[in-house]
């Protein structure tokens, strides 16, 4: 994906000790909440069956904390995941944002969050991340791979999430370096599900803190590109797909699930429809459509 759309104006914001952020939509560090408080007692928060102050329910916990002396406990005491299982509800639908949040995972442990597409937890999943007791995690797009790397153990680590709902991306870091650069697959940042779960080798046994949902400003002067409308069928597809947009020609590529190029050209006649050759395994892509600063993306499942 083109840097130019993560090039970011940054505000600072009054009574965040200096921190460059953007305007602050939600924080939580759990400094202001007992150790033992349920977390579903918080507004913006609820277990995944809407079940509170239950097993289900995470508490917050002084074992450990990135900052002040609280964070909230998140573990599994099962293979087959939880009880623990609650959701940061964020129901945000346009704009773009940085997500973030700390992690701490102990040695011999696992962990596990995933983005929800819809502020309703259980409708769709945005993408999964596993943390694996060896000190590597997974992210996963619909039940396919998309990114690894490395995270430490015994020790806290940030996750940060800059997700633009418009041009539908996604940048991630661990710790601010750059994991990778992903088509967003979700309409809305629906919420994070911090399940007790993990690699299901050894039990899923975390910790959260400094949560932070800040507004992204895009600089203005970098002619950041606009949406444009593209018909795209049939969907899911074989060995063709047609194309039909307002504009006369256009650039299109088609991208794999992490970001990786597989194919671009220039289309003509767009108006009267075109017929794209395809030559692609079975999964999923993003198609993309772009004629200067106006752009779109469609998901495009390929099943032979």
């Amino acid at each position: 994906m083109k840097q130019l759309y993560w090039s970011l104006l940054l505000i600072a914001t009054a009574g965040l000790g200096g921190q460059a952020v953007g305007q602050v939509y939600y924080e939580q560090d759990f400094d202001g909440l007992a150790v033992g408080d349920y977390i579903s007692s918080q507004e913006s928060w609820m277990t995944w069956s809407d079940n509170p102050e239950s097993t289900e329910d995470a508490q917050v916990s002084s074992d450990f904390a990135a900052s002040g002396s609280n964070s909230l406990h998140v573990f599994q005491t099962s293979q087959t995941g939880g009880p623990m299982d609650v959701v940061y509800v964020a129901g945000i639908s346009d704009g773009a944002y940085d997500v973030s949040f700390k992690m701490y995972v102990p040695s011999g442990a696992s962990a596990y969050y995933n983005f929800q597409e819809n502020a309703n937890p259980g409708t769709a999943w945005a993408f999964d991340v596993v943390f694996a007791n060896v000190g590597q995690f997974q992210i996963t797009i619909d039940q396919a791979a998309v990114g690894t790397g490395e995270f430490p153990l015994d020790t806290w680590f940030e996750m940060k999430h800059s997700i633009n709902l418009t041009t539908d991306e996604m940048v991630m870091y661990i710790d601010g370096e750059m994991i990778g650069t992903y088509a967003y697959d979700g309409a809305q940042i629906g919420g994070i599900n911090f399940f007790g779960f993990g690699d299901e080798i050894e039990l899923g046994n975390y910790y959260i803190d400094d949560l932070m949902v800040a507004e992204m400003v895009v600089e203005s002067v970098l002619n950041v590109d606009q949406p444009l409308s593209f018909v795209m069928g049939p969907n899911p597809a074989q060995n063709f797909v047609n194309l039909m947009s307002d504009l006369d020609e256009a650039q299109v590529r088609i991208l794999a699930l992490n970001g990786q190029l597989i194919d671009q050209r220039n289309v003509k006649n767009l108006r009267q429809g075109q017929r794209l050759s395809l030559n692609l395994n079975e999964g999923i892509y993003f198609v993309e459509v772009m004629q200067g600063n106006q752009r779109s993306i469609q998901r495009l499942v390929i099943q032979h």
